[in-house]
């Protein structure tokens, strides 16, 4: 089925649509990282990543968790992005 909308049209439709997101799963992980005392961490802080060594092209994404010290970045994907058994039954 073709889209009816225009590809400018189609971004802004879908620029409205606002996730859920997987909040009971983070707030998991903010509970073991604290439980184990992990610190350092800040949620949802925008960084710059290079796609490549010789690439001058920068992305800015917002990581779930981000550890500036140790420039290590966590993305928790939920149910949805890995189809649990629990939660999609066929």
């Amino acid at each position: 089925m073709p889209d009816v909308f225009s590809p400018s049209k189609r971004s802004e439709v879908m620029s409205r649509i606002k996730g859920k997101g997987n909040v009971s799963t983070e707030m998991r992980l903010v509970g073991l990282f604290r439980e184990s005392g992990i610190k350092g961490w800040r949620r949802h802080l925008e960084v710059s990543l290079q796609k490549r060594a010789s690439s001058r092209r920068l992305l800015r994404v917002k990581p779930d968790f981000v550890f500036p010290r140790e420039r290590v970045v966590v993305f928790v994907d939920g149910c949805f992005w890995h189809g649990c058994p629990r939660c999609y039954q066929k």
